[in-house]
């Protein structure tokens, strides 16, 4: 059912940052139209394990690239339509919309902004059957988002203020994943000149809505103290998070702490915090997710050495157990690298994955597992005498996320910049937890990237990636599902003239899975030529 509130949010935004990008009109605009056309051969455009299919691919894509900026304001927006032409089946023709675009003004009082964005992207319409779909398998959703909020910042001797609040809506065509609503973040410090009393804070609040559903989320970390003549300094904390709304939480139980510790400062450049914290009720685990309420000790440290190096990390108690927060970045002049990690509680994402259609597999004995030699869910009339078990399939199909979700994500990332190349190695890991019924997916990826200018106008990549997606990776065995995606790519790009760019590639794909029909491998050749005005 569509409430009034979700018509009248449905236009609100985007017709204000429409109207928050039409009060530039006519300011000094930089605005650059193009034109590309690119030809991409699939000799498995369809990604099936049996009977391949090539096909031509054309894409057809114009666009335009919009800019501005004064002292008090900025704006950038950048719009491509793709129009795709399959050889092999004119009915997968389809046009494909992608936009991003930007906007922040500067109010009259200092360190307020008005900001706005707004995106369109083409997303995988299940992981499950393609993580890697794109505008040639075609495979793909459109998801947009807007969002128009205010951004405050203050920094001076006496008080460090990060604040901001945002609403947003959230579409998709294929309506999973849409939400609308806002959040609200804010971070405060005391400055350099405090004297006696020092302080650190975060808060955080989002109330978001999908159709009947509402899902609120608050979360409270703050530490008071008081600075000695020594370099031990106590201070209290406090720490506070709780879920409501009418979305599934019933597995989900908040918590609320009251700690003491000390502050260390063996350097004026680190500190470290250690606390002990009573939590406010002692109460049992709640579903499969929560943990025992019980009282627990905190730590966190902070490095700053210079402002090319940064060292932050933290330990302490949530209502799922353990809880960790860490971020670490280097930069030399030649090498930067970062580490970070962090666990974020979402609702109404799109990544909730559900198994469908659990059949088993009976295939010949001593022959190949294919369509030929298989049969699905046989009947009690079948005869198996001749046929062996193979184990179980099942499909996962996208469905509407419910419930708040836990993403423990990890990513490491090092890029080296030598005088005419660019090398770049990136890894990350995320855990997503339904916190409703305890459903586990990991995602795992590994980047390789070398870019090398063999001329002034000319560029040589290689691109190498790997994935593993382990969808439900602890329910049985027989119900996971754990693929694998590598892919090979060598690119080369070259700068024709000042406004003509031409670019080609091959790229190889490579899927395994424990899905029957999921693994499969494909070779693409693509040329593109743009043209810019």
């Amino acid at each position: 059912m569509v409430t009034a509130r979700t018509i009248t949010n449905k236009y609100i935004i985007p017709i204000a940052f429409l109207s928050f990008a039409n009060s530039l009109y006519g300011a000094d605009w930089q605005i650059q139209p193009r034109v590309g056309i690119e030809e991409v051969f699939s000799d498995n455009v369809e990604l099936t394990e049996f009977g391949d299919e090539s096909s031509l691919v054309s894409l057809f894509t114009p666009g335009v690239n919009a800019s501005f900026q004064t002292q008090r304001s900025s704006f950038v927006v950048d719009y491509g339509l793709t129009q795709a032409i399959y050889t092999h089946d004119g009915d997968l023709n389809d046009d494909y919309h992608d936009l991003l675009a930007e906007g922040r003004v500067s109010l009259d009082i200092d360190g307020l902004f008005a900001v706005g964005s707004a995106s369109i992207r083409n997303v995988a319409a299940n992981d499950a059957r393609n993580s890697l779909a794109d505008q040639v398998s075609g495979d793909t959703a459109q998801y947009q988002t807007y969002q128009l909020g205010l951004e405050y910042f203050v920094e001076n001797s006496r008080y460090n203020i990060i604040a901001s609040t945002n609403m947003s809506i959230s579409e998709a065509d294929d309506n999973i994943g849409e939400r609308e609503g806002f959040d609200t973040n804010i971070e405060t410090s005391n400055g350099s000149s405090a004297r006696y009393v020092f302080w650190q804070g975060s808060a955080n609040y989002s109330d978001y809505e999908n159709n009947t559903r509402e899902g609120n989320f608050h979360r409270i970390d703050a530490k008071v103290g008081y600075i000695t003549n020594f370099r031990l300094n106590p201070f209290i904390r406090f720490y506070d998070e709780d879920t409501s709304g009418n979305v599934n939480n019933s597995g989900i139980q908040g918590t609320s702490s009251i700690g003491a510790g000390l502050r260390w400062l063996p350097t004026e450049h680190l500190f470290i915090d250690l606390s002990y914290n009573w939590v406010d009720e002692d109460e049992p685990a709640v579903g499969s997710v929560s943990e025992d309420q019980e009282d627990y000790l905190a730590a966190e440290l902070e490095w700053r050495p210079s402002q090319r190096t940064r060292l932050s990390g933290k330990y302490y108690q949530r209502f799922f157990g353990d809880a960790y927060e860490f971020s670490f970045r280097h930069r030399t002049k030649r090498l930067t690298s970062s580490i970070r990690y962090t666990e974020k509680i979402d609702v109404f994402d799109r990544q909730e994955l559900a198994p469908t259609n659990i059949i088993d597999i009976w295939c010949l004995a001593g022959s190949e597992i294919s369509p030929e030699n298989c049969v699905f869910a046989p009947d009690d009339d079948f005869d198996l005498s001749d046929y062996t078990f193979a184990g179980f399939t099942a499909e996962f199909e996208l469905v509407d996320s419910n419930t708040f979700s836990l993403a423990e994500s990890l990513t490491v990332s090092t890029s080296l910049r030598l005088p005419r190349s660019t090398i770049t190695l990136t890894a990350t890991h995320t855990d997503r937890t339904n916190l409703d019924f305890g459903d586990e997916d990991e995602y795992e990826t590994l980047r390789f990237n070398y870019d090398r200018q063999i001329t002034r106008l000319t560029n040589f990549i290689v691109d190498l990636s790997y994935r593993r997606n382990a969808l439900n990776s602890n329910d049985d065995a027989l119900i996971q599902q754990v693929d694998y995606y590598r892919v090979y790519r060598l690119g080369l790009d070259k700068q024709l003239n000042r406004t003509l760019e031409f670019s080609s590639y091959i790229q190889h794909l490579n899927r395994s899975s424990n899905r029957l029909g999921y693994s499969y491998e494909e070779n693409r050749i693509g040329a593109q030529l743009v043209k810019r005005f």
